[in-house]
């Protein structure tokens, strides 16, 4: 079994699996596992890929006013790290940190962390997982004078992973500004960045994540993926909280 598969809702592309026949048993095995098969294979693609190759990549969606509770709408990519978003929009988070706590996310608690409203305890979004961009794929212009290679990430080396509030304002500040994002003003309490002309830049639009390519790091763990996102739902177009994007293990060097 090869090529684009998909069952309740993740599609996975099957490049060179590991052993003759081990994506057919994989499909088997989790056909069994009702009600959330879609779940069973996202973990099981994750272990493999993860040590083995970065040939495997899983395309995850959620969608305007489905349950960002049901596994179904969450992205595991490791036992502490589920990825989603609320109906009401906001950031990309992570869900699993909430129910360690105890807590039940709100948008006001997720925004209140992506901002560092609270000293000392916000971590600036994706709690446990550090982004960076990769690249300048997808830029809307490659000449624009915000852009910074220096601050893209590489895999193996964490760098440039920031957290996902930082990276957001980074990789809107590229867009946007007239003058290269150079430092951070605060990397523990702030996601402000200071251009080279000094002025500072603190803004996010989120859409600009689109056809972006995007490293996400587990410190913990020491794993790398791609995440391509190609649909961020927000209030204006009629699709809060929906999103799409391809996650693709990567190999790490170290």
């Amino acid at each position: 079994m090869g090529g684009n598969n998909k069952i309740a809702g993740v599609s996975v592309n099957l490049g060179a699996t590991k052993g003759r026949g081990s994506s057919t048993r994989m499909f088997n095995y989790c056909k069994q596992r009702s009600p959330a098969p879609s779940l069973c294979i996202n973990q099981f693609i994750t272990i493999q890929t993860s040590y083995v190759s970065p040939s495997y990549t899983i395309t995850f969606t959620k969608l305007t006013g489905q349950d960002y509770t049901n596994p179904l709408y969450q992205d595991r990519l490791t036992d502490n790290i589920w990825f989603t978003r609320l109906n009401t929009g906001g950031p990309l988070f992570n869900y699993k940190y909430y129910i360690n706590e105890s807590i039940t996310p709100t948008r006001n608690i997720l925004q209140d962390d992506f901002w560092y409203d609270n000293p000392g305890s916000s971590q600036g979004g994706t709690i446990g997982v550090m982004w960076a961009i990769l690249n300048s794929s997808g830029f809307p212009d490659l000449s624009a004078p915000g852009i910074n290679p220096q601050l893209f990430g590489t895999v193996g080396d964490p760098t440039n992973f920031f957290s996902f509030s930082q990276m957001c304002v980074l990789l809107t500040g590229m867009i946007q500004q007239s003058s290269k994002p150079d430092i951070l003003v605060n990397a523990d309490e702030s996601n402000e960045w200071i251009l080279e002309d000094t002025n500072i830049a603190d803004v996010t639009q989120m859409n600009f994540l689109e056809g972006k390519d995007l490293g996400c790091y587990i410190p913990a763990l020491n794993l790398y993926f791609r995440i391509k996102i190609s649909v961020w739902g927000i209030g204006d177009n009629g699709n809060p909280g929906a999103i799409t994007y391809q996650r693709t293990a990567l190999y790490n060097p170290n």
